[in-house]
């Protein structure tokens, strides 16, 4: 039996699913398919017994679970068992199509709880505030009994407008909890809405420093590959000629930079050969000394002897030779 529900959910959500954005790519792990159903089943059933009066019928045994789904849906929630078709078809429809967002999922709950409870005390006290004593049907009609218990006291307290007041506040709330809205971001929302709505886009910023701003223009043109053939030499050589020719060229940002980006590169001319520069004269090799032996005095070519350094003889020498 669980195996033949799932069967049958899968099917449902898969078709679900294809609907509007598909969404086939989901793993089968991650799908939630069996609680989603459960939740259209209700919606269709609270819808046949409260929309379409099936308590009605002639047939003994259509009428009879009719009148039980009406007294345990009209009973809890009086007049908002007409809006909960809605709200089961919706929540079911996210869990089809978006299972894995479990936080999200329970915020809409949690606001179609809360906005369940103020529109069954909004109803409760647009239907005169009846009593027990007045009998269960003047209740189902009103807002049932969570309308009673949600509007009862609370009128008790700041009377009937206080009461409407605090569950319409209630009721705002919820909706912003379900769409997830701050309240500073309620106007922004409601633009945003309407420019979907109107199929409209919201304008394009023109301040170059935004990092949202387009600059697709700036990219330069690039032809498209052909595909399916390998391209020839001379197709590569009309590709390239035409990328050069689209390149932009920027100039250089360096502060320093005089030379524009266009400029050709500057020809040093050559020196003629008949150049009246003076060349340099080779270095002619020094030759080599010889040493001096075992009381041999340095003559006038050694490195030692004074008039190599002063061009004169020494003192010492000059008394010796006297």
């Amino acid at each position: 039996m669980v195996n033949a529900w799932a069967g049958l959910g899968h099917v449902v959500g898969a078709g679900v699913r294809r609907i509007g954005t598909v969404r086939t790519d989901m793993a089968p792990e991650e799908r939630r398919d069996g609680g989603a159903l459960v939740w259209l089943v209700l919606a269709v059933l609270i819808a046949a017994v409260e929309w379409w009066n099936l308590r009605g019928v002639d047939a003994t045994f259509i009428s009879m679970p009719a009148s039980w789904v009406h007294a345990v849906v009209g009973g809890t929630f009086g007049f908002m068992a007409l809006v909960l078709p809605v709200f089961c078809l919706f929540f079911a429809w996210r869990a089809f199509r978006h299972p894995t967002e479990v936080q999200a999922n329970n915020r809409i709950a949690i606001g179609l709880m809360a906005l369940t409870v103020a529109g069954s005390g909004i109803a409760h006290i647009a239907g005169g505030q009846p009593q027990l004593n007045q009998g269960f049907e003047a209740i189902w009609r009103a807002g049932g009994f969570v309308g009673f218990l949600a509007a009862d006291p609370l009128s008790a307290l700041v009377t009937h407008w206080g009461a409407l007041a605090v569950l319409a506040v209630l009721a705002f709330l919820s909706l912003l909890v379900m769409t997830a809205t701050p309240i500073g971001q309620i106007g922004p929302r409601l633009r945003e809405g309407y420019n979907k709505l109107m199929g409209q886009s919201d304008p394009r910023s023109t301040d170059v420093s935004d990092p949202e701003h387009d600059r697709s223009y700036l990219d330069p043109a690039r032809p498209e590959k052909k595909r399916g053939k390998r391209q020839t030499r001379a197709e590569r050589r009309r590709e390239k000629a035409q990328l050069d020719a689209t390149t932009v060229t920027k100039p250089s940002s360096a502060p320093w930079s005089t030379r524009p980006s266009d400029a050709k590169p500057l020809k040093v001319p050559r020196a003629p050969e008949s150049s009246t520069f003076p060349t340099a004269t080779p270095l002619r090799p020094v030759p080599r000394r010889r040493r001096l032996g075992c009381g041999e005095r340095p003559g006038p070519g050694h490195r030692g002897h004074p008039q190599r350094a002063t061009g004169r003889q020494a003192p010492h020498q000059v008394s010796d030779r006297r």
